[in-house]
């Protein structure tokens, strides 16, 4: 099993968020400084759970592209595909895809 862990900044250099990759194409795109899982993927693709990860689908898939980086797995952050989007519009947030059983994989036990 490989397992990747890459630290995503900002143009500042803040730490934004974590990304978890490993074979077999599953990965987390984390909080930086927390367990908040903010997208899944699983076998390459990102799901999406809510019009909100968008912008940042955007951006992840702009570093990707750059290449001066170290993470080897491959993901497909789909910011461009109006039909993903527009299918999980009118959704209750929490309640899409895989997101419910992510969430709370890492949710707080107390």
């Amino acid at each position: 099993m490989d397992i990747e862990v890459a630290l995503v900044v900002d143009h500042d250099g803040t730490p934004r968020y974590r990304l978890w990759g490993g074979n077999y194409g599953w990965g987390f795109l984390m909080a930086a400084d927390s367990l908040e899982c903010v997208a899944y993927t699983a076998q390459h693709a990102m799901e999406h759970w809510s019009p909100t990860q968008r912008p940042i689908f955007w951006a992840m898939d702009r570093a990707w592209r750059r290449g001066d980086h170290d993470f080897h797995q491959t993901f497909e952050f789909c910011w461009w595909n109006d039909q993903c989007w527009n299918a999980i519009a009118n959704e209750e947030p929490g309640t899409v895809g895989s997101e419910p059983s992510i969430r709370a994989q890492f949710a707080d036990p107390k």
